[in-house]
């Protein structure tokens, strides 16, 4: 018999849609795992308004927690102590997810309030960086956003402010090798990314990385150990472009069609120099593929 982690490991249900969706005239799933992924919270939605119920299972054992919340929106992340999550909720009128609370498993009565965003032009929500280090509390309207960062290995982390919201002024953080990296229009027509001190993240300390260019759209940036994903667009196209952090050498996927629809897709893993990303074009179907960087070698996400 072979061992889990091995892809000739038995398949196991983690979570069965069809038997925990019996009887309901709707019903969606998903689940996201602790750190340490002996746990998960499923996130279940029976109204069709996206007011998912959390009901939390030991991988370890196949149990159950008694642990229960309602209500929220399906944004939810884990904090490090593998104990504790932050969710939002959202207004049961309109429906804005206005409102971050913390959940420490085992404690039911002890549910806090984290944040309110009173702004009614904006909604909030909750995302955590490459790093892991910190969560972020990302509120944002059409026109503009400004992002709230919490200590993920300290549940008693209070918020504090990036920069301050300001209108007509978007931008998007993420962190890793000790610095906040953060995409935004700030001076910037067609964006730029700059970077920016842990301890003092303010639009005084941004350092360009990719400065603003006239002709070149900067849609997506992802952070890895030894390289920097760009994803940007110009004269109809989009481009990934991999730029390496110790030497600042950049190569671009040649994706070998003149005309295509791509982008980044989902890369949570920080120390590899694997890359996914989408294609389709008029002669290749939907497909998601695993790009080497150091050998230039592409292979879909299935067979790779």
């Amino acid at each position: 018999m072979q061992e889990k982690e091995s892809l000739d490991a038995p398949e196991e249900v983690i979570a069965n849609g069809n038997d925990l969706g019996k009887n309901q005239k709707y019903f969606s799933l998903f689940i996201q795992a602790s750190p340490k992924h002996d746990l998960i919270a499923l996130c279940m939605d029976t109204v069709g308004r996206r007011f998912y119920t959390i009901k939390f299972k030991n991988m370890v054992t196949g149990q159950m927690l008694p642990d229960k919340i309602g209500g929220m929106t399906g944004n939810l992340e884990w904090a490090n102590d593998n104990m504790t999550i932050f969710f939002s909720t959202q207004n049961p009128e309109t429906l804005r997810s206005s409102e971050v609370h913390r959940h420490t498993l085992g404690t039911p009565a002890n549910d806090r309030l984290v944040y309110e965003e009173k702004d009614e032009t904006l909604s909030c929500y909750l995302s955590k960086t490459k790093s892991d280090k910190f969560i972020l509390i990302n509120s944002g309207r059409t026109d503009a956003s400004f992002v709230q960062f919490m200590d993920a290995g300290n549940i008693n982390s209070k918020p504090q402010v990036i920069e301050a919201l300001q209108n007509d002024v978007d931008y998007q953080v993420d962190h890793a090798l000790g610095k906040f990296y953060i995409r935004t229009n700030l001076n910037a027509k067609n964006y730029r990314l700059v970077e920016t001190p842990e301890t003092k993240p303010s639009k005084e300390n941004w350092k360009d990385v990719l400065p603003n260019r006239p002709n070149v759209f900067l849609s997506d940036y992802a952070l890895f150990k030894n390289y920097l994903a760009v994803e940007d667009e110009s004269e109809g196209l989009t481009r990934i472009r991999l730029i390496s952090w110790s030497d600042k050498s950049e190569s671009s996927i040649d994706f070998g069609e003149p005309a295509y629809v791509a982008g980044m897709d989902n890369n949570r893993e920080f120390d590899t120099n694997v890359i996914r990303y989408f294609y389709q074009s008029m002669t290749t179907p939907p497909s998601t593929y695993d790009y080497t960087i150091d050998t230039r070698e592409k292979k879909t996400s299935e067979t790779a």
